[in-house]
């Protein structure tokens, strides 16, 4: 079954002036473009993170690549979506068996940093290798994550701050349930945890984890928690020396939660959490992309979740949030007509949000172009300018299997400043 789980962009911006979005529904800068040069079999579970200066940074995993199963690659675009590299980088340097799932977190000028899962050096199954703004990388091979290996890791989720220190996290099975777990590096690639903090409550089955950071270091975990019947989005605050800034956890959702969470964090420490939800209407259930906001304290900023996605479609899921630096936000996801189970076709989708919550584009806006296949998986990152990109998978495009496509999205400059 595949997995499209939240591709969350998580990364942090210097302090800058508000930028306002401009009124045009989905302002596309060029067509949409192919990521992968690599084109035999699949390039999969694209992530995106941007830089201070508007580089943006993608990632995935692609099938044999490496010389053995799958390997994890990455491609950077400068601020005018020209490819700073001509091919991509190679990013895991232990190539036996599968290196898959990645994460990434982009620093203020460029460095970055990349988690994933998979067979590594280490008897653990977590991997990170940072690498510097030229894209070359600053560790000489991966270095293991996680410190609780009897079960496995997966799905990591990191977060970068203005200093170059990075949280990770993820899930692990521990005590009979799956648990989210955490662990800081400073900005060397040194462990500033000397083992893995437990993030989520025991008791129940707790996964598919995101974070973010603010412009003071402290960050956000959010993740899918589920128990007997029930079903919850939950997160929590730590301060940037790692201590939890909340006595529980926050109960993100205000009625039927789903899973699968995205976050997205301002600068300010305000964040907003999306995640597909089943919504019953009058003609039955159907899956919605939901979301909420929360001040830098915790609390909601709205009373009631409320719908991202407005239209009836059966199939609206693997949302993404990207965050400017006031706060406005713009949510990208899957669409189909069909539902799962027949012949469907799915798009890629978005809409822009002010700090306020309210909504800048009546409607969602078109960001995948080509018809012809199926989209999944979209990640979004918004650059300081309030540029942003989206990347995706598609069935196809490329001509074998998946492919990693993106479209840059910008505000023209309509008074000539």
């Amino acid at each position: 079954m595949r997995r499209n789980a939240p591709l969350v962009a998580l990364f942090l911006f210097l302090v800058i002036p508000a930028v306002a979005w401009c009124q045009p529904q989905g302002p596309k800068v060029g067509p949409e473009f192919q990521v992968n040069t690599y084109t035999t079999d699949s390039q999969s579970y694209p992530q995106i993170g941007v830089s201070a200066t508007g580089t943006f940074v993608m990632v995935w995993h692609s099938w044999g690549q490496d010389g053995s199963r799958e390997g994890v690659f990455a491609r950077r675009y400068d601020s005018t979506g020209a490819a700073l590299d001509p091919a991509e980088i190679q990013v895991n340097a232990y190539t036996t068996g599968n290196q898959a799932y990645p994460a990434v977190a982009v620093g203020p000028l460029g460095d970055f940093v990349v988690a994933w899962q998979g067979e590594g050096p280490g008897t653990g199954t977590l991997f990170g290798r940072r690498f510097d703004s030229s894209g070359a990388p600053l560790d000489a091979a991966e270095f293991q994550i996680d410190t609780n290996t009897a079960r496995g890791s997966y799905y990591p989720a990191v977060t970068m701050d203005t200093s170059g220190t990075f949280t990770v996290v993820w899930q692990t099975f521990f005590d009979g349930d799956e648990h989210v777990f955490g662990r800081r590096f400073d900005s060397a690639g040194g462990a500033l945890d000397p083992a893995a903090f437990q993030v989520s409550p025991p008791g129940s089955d707790n996964s598919y984890p995101a974070v973010g950071s603010d412009s003071s270091g402290d960050f956000v975990v959010v993740w899918s928690s589920s128990g007997y019947y029930s079903y919850h989005i939950l997160a929590r605050r730590y301060d940037s020396a790692g201590s939890p800034l909340d006595p529980g956890d926050i109960q993100v959702e205000s009625s039927y939660a789903g899973g699968f969470p995205s976050l997205g964090v301002a600068p300010s420490g305000q964040f907003v959490v999306a995640w597909p939800g089943i919504v019953r209407g009058s003609s039955g259930s159907y899956y919605q992309i939901i979301a909420r906001r929360f001040d830098s304290t915790g609390a909601p900023l709205d009373p009631e979740q409320f719908a991202v996605s407005v239209d009836t479609a059966p199939i609206h899921w693997s949302p993404s949030v990207g965050v400017g630096p006031a706060g406005d936000f713009v949510v990208a996801w899957q669409r189909g007509d069909a539902p799962y189970g027949s012949s469907y076709r799915t798009d890629i989708v978005g809409r822009r949000f002010t700090s306020a919550g309210a909504a800048i584009d009546p409607v969602p806006f078109q960001v995948s172009t080509d018809t012809a296949t199926s989209k999944y998986g979209a990640g979004v990152a918004v650059a300081p300018s309030g540029d942003f990109a989206v990347v995706w998978e598609s069935y196809g495009q490329d001509g074998d299997d998946e492919g990693v496509f993106a479209q840059r999205f910008s505000c023209p400059d309509l008074d000539g400043d």
